[in-house]
């Protein structure tokens, strides 16, 4: 089974995300739809797993969310990596080490994608296009809005077309108090 462990976008980022996506598919994006199902996401891991062990990825990450602050994100700049249209997005210093604590716990419950390691960087897909995105004019420089957000869960979600997330099965709460 395919899951991706993932921050959901909360607003006002969520509605710059929306209208981005949109913009994106009417100018010739396919593939990454948000209004067809697609949940906005920044994703800290993916990779499969057996359904059995699904139960411990789940404690696994409940156990994890209670040493992890709520994260404020921030837009920094938009790029293609191949056919993706994607927003570079800045967290706190301190969630680049802990998404390779949460990959060290998960490593034998898991086995990672080529996209889902912690040495990836931390970005929320905009769309997928068959074609240049410079030529449906989305790339450049830090937009002018959205303000940043602040994300406060931690979401397990099935895999789609293109990564995407569909599905969200289950969600559990960032909160270093408990911890």
């Amino acid at each position: 089974m395919l899951i991706n462990i993932h921050l959901p976008i909360t607003s006002p980022l969520l509605d710059w995300a929306l209208k981005e996506n949109e913009r994106i598919v009417h100018l010739g994006g396919d593939g990454v739809i948000f209004s067809a199902g697609a949940i906005p996401h920044i994703t800290l891991l993916a990779g499969s797993s057996r359904s059995a062990a699904l139960p411990s990825v789940m404690e696994v990450v409940r156990l994890w969310s209670t040493t992890v602050e709520p994260q404020l994100a921030a837009i920094t700049s938009i790029h293609q990596r191949g056919r993706y249209i994607m927003a570079e997005v800045h967290l706190s210093p301190g969630l680049a080490e802990e998404r390779y604590r949460l990959a060290d716990n998960l490593s034998a419950l898991m086995e990672f994608t080529p996209r889902g390691r912690p040495s990836n960087g931390l970005h929320l897909t905009l769309g997928h296009t068959g074609q240049a995105a410079s030529a449906i004019g989305v790339l450049g420089s830090p937009p002018v809005g959205p303000p940043p957000a602040v994300l406060e869960s931690v979401q397990l979600s099935g895999v789609g077309a293109h990564g995407t997330c569909v599905d969200a099965f289950w969600s559990v709460r960032l909160d270093s108090s408990l911890g």
